[in-house]
């Protein structure tokens, strides 16, 4: 088994082994950490890509609509 299957000593195997909740410190540490990556301009530059191609796809996507259902 993998380590991360393995069953403690002296635990039941049929029971999953508990997962450590992160402290208050940890969650704050992540939180700051995300949203450090969402202000970073990297994030902005796929998210206006991603709009871009919906809005360039939604006009052959509209004909092809209205051509099947017509």
């Amino acid at each position: 088994m993998s380590g991360q299957y393995r069953a403690a000593e002296g635990s039941d195997p049929s029971e999953p082994a508990s997962v450590a909740s992160p402290d208050a410190a940890g969650r704050a540490r992540d939180l700051a950490s995300t949203i450090g990556y969402l202000l970073s301009p990297e994030v902005h530059v796929y998210a206006s890509s991603i709009a871009a191609n919906a809005r360039l796809a939604f006009f052959p996507l509209t004909l092809i609509v209205l051509t099947v259902w017509s």
